[in-house]
């Protein structure tokens, strides 16, 4: 009789468990199908992002609300940013105007700048130009500054004293940092008279893994 007891015992328990988790299915495509749609509504139970299609590849769902992405998920998004501001370098020299730390991971940075000649004036014969752009180095020196890449430079047609406003914006640069680091907005500022130029600007940056 007790074995009788413990082989039905074991015939519900196994029933059971048959019906809440289904089948164990031999290896197939089809099958890896239906895992990975378990695993996803298992998945969405717990309130994560993560999908999977059904060949298997995960793909990653956006936001549904206005919401910021955490700090450390993809997406992530921070800003600096300067109003009026000279720079300390004075004339034909750099600056740093405001910074952000980046931490590990990959960023993609952008800076732009809005100059008001605030009562300053250069002369095209002197060949001035003005520039903004980010570099990991501190300091009012050109280190880790290329042209093109992470700085962009305008040379002011007739005289800078001719605009009220000037506006750069330098192009989406990568930083893949492996721990955390400093992002500097750095402008330059080419021979001038009165003045100083004042600056608007503003560096960003968007975590894409």
């Amino acid at each position: 009789m007790k074995k009788w007891i413990l082989f039905l015992i074991s015939l519900l328990t196994a029933s059971y468990l048959y019906a809440a988790a289904g089948p164990i299915l031999p290896h197939s495509d089809e099958n890896d199908s239906r895992e990975f749609q378990n695993v996803y509504i298992e998945l969405k139970k717990i309130g994560t992002e993560v999908n999977f299609s059904a060949t298997g590849s995960p793909t990653y769902q956006g936001t549904k609300t206005n919401d910021s992405a955490c700090t450390g998920c993809i997406g992530e998004y921070k800003y600096s940013w300067v109003n009026a501001v000279s720079g300390s370098g004075g004339a034909s020299a750099y600056s740093d105007l405001t910074s952000l730390t980046l931490t590990a991971g990959d960023w993609d940075v952008q800076v732009s700048a809005t100059m008001r000649n605030n009562g300053s004036g250069w002369s095209p014969a002197s060949n001035a130009a003005t520039g903004c752009g980010s570099t990991t180095h501190s300091g009012n020196d050109g280190t880790g500054v290329t042209e093109g890449l992470n700085f962009v430079s305008l040379q002011p047609y007739a005289a800078f004293g001719s605009f009220s406003y000037q506006n750069i914006t330098t192009p989406t640069i990568q930083y893949s940092v492996a721990t955390s680091s400093t992002a500097y907005l750095k402008i330059y500022n080419g021979p001038y008279t009165g003045g100083p130029p004042l600056y608007y600007a503003v560096i960003r940056a968007r975590r894409v893994r």
